[in-house]
């Protein structure tokens, strides 16, 4: 954001801020990871063009949680789109390709990409399933 709007003063409230709302979850067991929707609507919120692209809807689903949280996410998760419904956010089902990111980027865009961190070391959800690279 601050690459975005360089007057925009980053500190830790802000931070945490944007993490509160657009986490999917945030149980016991340890803080919740952030999902695509979420981040995009705290973008929105602060003014922001946003456009979301998610390769796999399922992607956002938390495989392996139990099923009280799954319940949790996936109510949360539904919130965020309704939210997003009422937006001008464009959310996109499918890979972006690697040309029409390099125009994007010739034209000032900056990406924020989640990746799944279980599905690279098999961690446990409550270490954070969500992390930006």
């Amino acid at each position: 954001m601050h690459a975005l709007d360089p007057n925009l003063s980053l500190d830790r409230k802000l931070e945490l801020r944007i993490w509160r709302e657009s986490t999917t979850v945030f149980m016991t067991s340890g803080h919740g990871g952030c999902g695509p929707y979420g981040l995009a609507i705290s973008a929105y919120h602060r003014g922001f063009e946003v456009e979301v692209y998610v390769n796999d809807d399922a992607a956002c689903s938390w495989i392996g949680a139990q099923r009280g949280k799954k319940e949790v996410i996936r109510l949360v998760q539904e919130d965020f789109l309704d939210e997003i419904r009422h937006s001008p956010i464009k959310v996109n089902y499918g890979l972006l390709g690697v040309a029409e990111l390099q125009r994007r980027f010739e034209e000032g865009g900056i990406p924020i990409v989640l990746i799944s961190s279980y599905r690279i070391y098999k961690e446990s959800f409550h270490t954070g399933l969500w992390s930006p690279v």
